[in-house]
């Protein structure tokens, strides 16, 4: 059984392309102005806003989290 289904999933993996994004990746090469695009949106700074962003949102979603354990433990043994 283990067999067939190997063969299955072999075949359709077969089927499918190589990269969905090929074509679209390809003509993206021919713009020449995103470079200049870049200039007035920069990418690389909303990049790492989005990053840091992420990470401060972990860093309070911790906090929190951490915060509600030690008030459990705190109702727990002190009252």
């Amino acid at each position: 059984m283990t067999q067939l289904l190997k063969i299955v999933i072999t075949k359709l993996y077969l089927v499918l392309p190589t990269s969905p994004f090929s074509s679209v990746a390809d003509g993206i090469r021919r713009f020449d102005f995103l470079p200049y695009l870049n200039w007035f949106i920069p990418f690389d700074r909303c990049l790492e806003v989005t990053a840091l962003w992420c990470v401060t949102l972990a860093a309070v979603y911790n906090f929190d989290f951490i915060k509600d354990i030690v008030r459990k433990i705190k109702d727990a043994f002190f009252g």
